[in-house]
C-alpha cells in the first residue's frame, strides 16, 4: 500500500527470485519472470497464480545448451493493457507474443543476438514494440504481427494515453510518423530510467546519480531535479538554482 507502506500481498517467487513484472492498469493482475525459462500471470488480490507460460526453444544440440544454461529465460516482459496478451524477450533475441488466457505462445520475432530486447504494448492493446539487434525499435500490428511503424532508439516504451506519442531511449517520438520530436539529455555513464506522463506533455528521468529530472516534452526545457538524499530527506532544484 503506497499510502501506508504496509505489504498487501506476497507472491512466492520461483528460484532464485523474481527478475520482472508488469501490473494490469486495472492493478488486479500481475506478471511476473525469474531469469527462468517460464513466467506466471498473478492474481493480486488473491494471491494466487491464475497462467503458467513455458517457453518452449525448440531443438538444440545437448552439447551446447547444459542442462540449466537458460538463454531463453525470461527478463524483460509486458502485459497488454487489456489483460489479454503478453510480450517476452529473452538473450537468444526471441521476442515472443503470447495469449495470456489459453497459456500458448502465438509468435516469434526473431532477431541475431544475445541481448535482452525491450518490449512493450500500445495503450489500446493493438499495436506492440519490439526492440532490433541495432538498437531501433519497429512498432507492429498485434493481430497480424505486420510492421506499422520503425523509430531510431528503443529501450522500455512509455506511451502517452492516446497513443500518439511515445518515449524511448531517451527521446519522445510521434508514433503516426516515426519522427523524434525531441531529444532528452542524461549523464553520460549513466543507465537512466524513463517514463511519459500520461498526458504525453512531461518527461520524467532518473539516473543512478539519485537526481530525477522532470522536462517539458514540447520544448525539451528541464523543470526541475530532484534529490533524493541519503538520510531520507529530499529537495528539488529548478534551472535557475531556486529550491
Amino acid at each position: 500500500d503506497v499510502e501506508t507502506g504496509k505489504e498487501i500481498q506476497s507472491f512466492p517467487p520461483p528460484n532464485p527470485a523474481f527478475a520482472t513484472v508488469d501490473f494490469s492498469p486495472d492493478g488486479s493482475k500481475l506478471l511476473s519472470a525469474s531469469h527462468g525459462p517460464t513466467f506466471s500471470l498473478w492474481d493480486v488480490g488473491a494471491g494466487k497464480e491464475i497462467q503458467h507460460f513455458t517457453v518452449d526453444p525448440g531443438l538444440r544440440p545437448s552439447f551446447l545448451y547444459p542442462e540449466g544454461d537458460y538463454r531463453d529465460g525470461v527478463e524483460h516482459l509486458a502485459l497488454s493493457p487489456d489483460g489479454h496478451a503478453a510480450l517476452t524477450s529473452d538473450s537468444e533475441g526471441s521476442t515472443r507474443l503470447w495469449n495470456v488466457d489459453t497459456g500458448k505462445q502465438v509468435r516469434v520475432f526473431k532477431v541475431q543476438t544475445l541481448e535482452y530486447l525491450s518490449v512493450g504494448f500500445s495503450p489500446d492493446s493493438r499495436k506492440l514494440i519490439t526492440e532490433n539487434v541495432d538498437g531501433s525499435a519497429t512498432l507492429r500490428d498485434v493481430k497480424s504481427g505486420k510492421d506499422l511503424q520503425h523509430f531510431g532508439k528503443a529501450s522500455t516504451p512509455s506511451f502517452s494515453a492516446d497513443g500518439r506519442r511515445v518515449l524511448m531511449g531517451g527521446s519522445a517520438w510521434n508514433v503516426d510518423t516515426g519522427k523524434e520530436l525531441r531529444n532528452f539529455e542524461v549523464p553520460f555513464g549513466s543507465e537512466p530510467a524513463w517514463t511519459l506522463s500520461p498526458d504525453g506533455n512531461k518527461v520524467m528521468t532518473g539516473t543512478q546519480d539519485g537526481a530525477t529530472k522532470l522536462w517539458d516534452a514540447e520544448t525539451g526545457k528541464e523543470l526541475a531535479t530532484l534529490y533524493c538524499l541519503r538520510d531520507g530527506t529530499w529537495a528539488v532544484v529548478d534551472p535557475e538554482y531556486r529550491f
